[in-house]
């Protein structure tokens, strides 16, 4: 079968949504299929875009963003529409010289849906999408991306949804769309446990892009909270990064965190082991949060926010700790009780090695299914 992604971000910056998308690219051509990356940006570094967008910008949901980006609400409903037609005239040019796909995949029920619309229209080509959360969080706060982008989610084959969470959401903004719950997954290649127990410490990780709404700044005082006990590095890459440096160079945390940069996923496995606990602190509804499956993976406690999709995956005590959103003394306190209750963290590993996270190949054979 031939699949064609469809992604209207950069995947040099790969978001959830990116990591997702790549794991399916690689799955799905393991199995045997040709896969082909519309993004927008090529080459990117994972060796996946195959086509780019013929936009001069790269698009973000915002409200932060690089330099070069734009948000969906900078640009009216005519613009929008006008670059999804362009996108489709382009893929149409570039990507059907040797026959159409026979699947086209939209990542988000955003812009990408509106143009696997288009080409279906034209061309008849099939098309699935695959909502994120960020989409249908946008949906539900504007009647207009509700009316853009309705019609091209309803009218697909399948919305796959990351989550039990963004399903509903779906079913409040889609009316009519045919959802089902694809859910969460690791590469069981590159996050699997060590042999031996390790992360022994009280070195904590955080992985995900560095903006406001994954909870940096309540991390932050909450790890001054606990005091001079801790080792915190910050993975990832964003908007942020700036005002972090800014912040650390005269806050007393400022020589026990590290920002690690962006790493590639081949490299994550170590940080993840040598932790003694992974941190999630969206402030946001985090629609999955794939880190927490990926250091469940690796049989890492998780301290997460209770938020959007993430309590489907912790039970509290068990496998890891939940608290409110943006409560950096709640915060504080569970990180505190992790790295200091030895057998509270030892009870977790010994829950997390016994269980088994999904596989990509596992979600690529329904995707296409």
């Amino acid at each position: 079968m031939r699949i064609l992604f469809l992604h209207q971000f950069d995947l040099n910056f790969a978001g959830g949504s990116g990591v997702y998308l790549r794991a399916l690219y690689f799955a799905l051509t393991e199995l045997g299929h040709r896969v082909e990356v519309v993004s927008a940006r090529r080459p990117d570094q994972y060796g996946c875009t195959t086509y780019q967008l013929p936009f001069d910008f790269t698009l973000t949901f915002g409200p932060e963003k690089r330099a070069g980006e734009r948000t969906l609400d900078e640009l009216s409903t005519a613009e929008l529409q006008a670059l999804s037609l362009r996108a489709a005239d382009t893929i149409e040019a570039e990507a059907f010289g040797d026959g159409r796909p026979d699947l086209t995949l939209a990542n988000h029920i955003n812009l990408m849906a509106l143009v696997a619309w288009h080409l279906k229209k034209k061309l008849g080509v099939p098309y699935r999408v695959i909502s994120y959360g960020t989409d249908t969080q946008l949906l539900l706060r504007d009647q207009r991306y509700r009316n853009l982008f309705g019609e091209a989610a309803r009218d697909a084959e399948r919305i796959f949804a990351i989550s039990g969470y963004v399903a509903k959401e779906i079913a409040t903004t889609v009316a009519g769309g045919k959802v089902e719950v694809l859910g969460g997954a690791v590469d069981h290649d590159l996050f699997y446990p060590p042999r031996t127990p390790q992360g022994a410490g009280k070195k904590i990780t955080y992985v995900g892009r560095l903006v406001t709404e994954k909870g940096l700044w309540t991390l932050l005082e909450a790890c001054e909270r606990v005091g001079n006990s801790l080792e915190l590095q910050l993975v990832g890459e964003g908007p942020l990064r700036g005002p972090l440096e800014t912040y650390l160079s005269s806050s007393p945390l400022r020589d026990r965190v590290k920002l690690a940069g962006y790493v590639p996923p081949d490299r994550l496995r170590e940080i993840l082991i040598d932790s003694a606990l992974v941190v999630v602190p969206s402030t946001w509804q985090e629609p999955l949060g794939l880190v927490v499956l990926e250091a469940m993976a690796c049989g890492v406690p998780v301290v997460a926010s209770a938020v959007g999709g993430i309590p489907e995956m912790i039970q509290h005590g068990v496998n890891g700790l939940l608290v409110p959103p943006g409560d950096a003394s709640a915060l504080a306190a569970a990180i505190h009780r992790v790295l200091n209750d030895s057998a509270l963290h030892r009870g977790m590993r010994q829950t997390l090695t016994r269980t088994t996270v999904p596989s990509y190949r596992d979600l690529a054979r329904r995707a296409i299914g």
